[in-house]
C-alpha cells in the first residue's frame, strides 16, 4: 500500500491530465470537425475538476508532519 501523500499526488496528477486531455480533445473537435462532437469533451473537462480539487486538498493535509505544532505568526514588536 502506498503512503497517503504518494496516493494523493498520483490522483492529483491523473485528474489534472484527464481534465486537460478532455479540454484539448474538445479544441481539436472544434478545429478539425467544425465543432461536431466538441460538446462532450468540453463538458467532460469540468467533471475532472472537483476530484482534482479534493485530491489536492487531501495531499496538502497529509503533507503536514504528524505531531508538529501549527505555524505561529511572528510576534508583534514591542511598543514604546
Amino acid at each position: 500500500m502506498l503512503p497517503a501523500l504518494v496516493g494523493d499526488t498520483i490522483a492529483v496528477t491523473f485528474f489534472a491530465i484527464g481534465g486537460l486531455w478532455a479540454l484539448l480533445l474538445g479544441v481539436a473537435a472544434v478545429v478539425v470537425n467544425a465543432g461536431n462532437g466538441s460538446g462532450q469533451w468540453f463538458s467532460a473537462a469540468p467533471v475532472a475538476l472537483p476530484p482534482w480539487r479534493c485530491s489536492a486538498s487531501d495531499s496538502s493535509v497529509t503533507s503536514r508532519v504528524p505531531g508538529a505544532a501549527p505555524p505561529q505568526e511572528a510576534p508583534l514588536p514591542a511598543q514604546s
